[in-house]
């Protein structure tokens, strides 16, 4: 019988990085507003207002996606009017949730639409996030498709380079988005579908900033802007990527131990 060796290795808990959530919406209260009720949250404009009644651009409801029965943030204009081709963006801190590099941001979203034809304006929609000292570092931009009302072309920006992925959102339809900052690439994708991969060189050292979920009205073609097509958004999450010598490290300690197994 062989005498027993030990080997003296570094392992990795892989199986012990779990994603943060840093939004799940569950301790807030249906019917909040972004505007000032939804803690971690700020709205770039105000709400709009009718004989001193406000009307929430942005605001947390129960849900029927991701599950289902559920708390979830809601944006669009259902409630409100904004100028033609205005924006309206809600933006949660990310501060405290780690470094852009070697980090993975995933969101819950969904284009709700309504099939009565008097609410038919179709807009577009944009996921950003930002880091510390870099701005914007990745995002999508869902775009009314041209030809198949039912969907929006998904299009995106990463370190300044944008392209078109080829891909569409289906309206009432649930995914979960990744933005995958690596060392050296940055990866974004809903659920197992790869959307783009761009080379960048960030800084290591800067911090996640924000997480921005953004709407642009696109058309006043009926009841002056108002519409039922608004993104929903929930289980907002960062998870810390190993990296790539860490994830080596794991690798060759794995075989190390495999090995040790077959001698003895």
């Amino acid at each position: 019988m062989k005498p027993l060796q030990f080997t003296l290795i570094a392992l990795l808990p892989l199986g012990s990085l779990s994603a943060a959530s840093i939004y799940d919406f569950q301790s807030e209260t249906d019917a909040d507003f972004f505007t000032s009720e939804v803690s971690g949250w700020t709205q770039s404009s105000a709400n709009p207002s009718i004989d001193g009644v406000e009307f929430p651009l942005a605001f947390i409801a129960n849900t029927t996606y991701f599950g289902g029965s559920n708390l979830a943030g809601h944006l669009g204009t259902q409630y409100g009017n904004n100028p033609l081709s205005a924006t309206t963006s809600v933006t949660g801190s990310l501060a405290g949730a780690g470094k852009l590099v070697n980090s993975q941001v995933s969101v819950d979203f969904a284009i709700a639409a309504s099939s009565n034809p008097s609410f038919a304006v179709r807009d577009a929609f944009a996921i950003s996030v930002t880091a510390a000292g870099i701005g914007t570092a990745a995002s999508f931009t869902l775009t009314p498709n041209d030809v198949d009302t039912t969907l929006w072309s998904i299009s995106y920006t990463i370190n300044g380079v944008s392209g078109s992925t080829g891909f569409a959102l289906t309206e009432n339809s649930d995914y979960t988005f990744y933005f995958n900052f690596l060392e050296g690439t940055t990866e974004l994708s809903y659920g197992s579908t790869s959307l783009a991969s761009v080379a960048t060189s960030f800084d290591v050292d800067a911090d996640l900033a924000d997480i921005v979920i953004s709407h642009t009205q696109t058309d006043f073609a009926t009841n002056a802007g108002h519409s039922l097509n608004s993104a929903v958004f929930d289980n907002i999450s960062v998870t810390p990527i190993p990296e790539p010598s860490a994830s080596l490290l794991a690798g060759v300690a794995a075989l190390g131990l495999l090995r040790r197994r077959r001698a003895n």
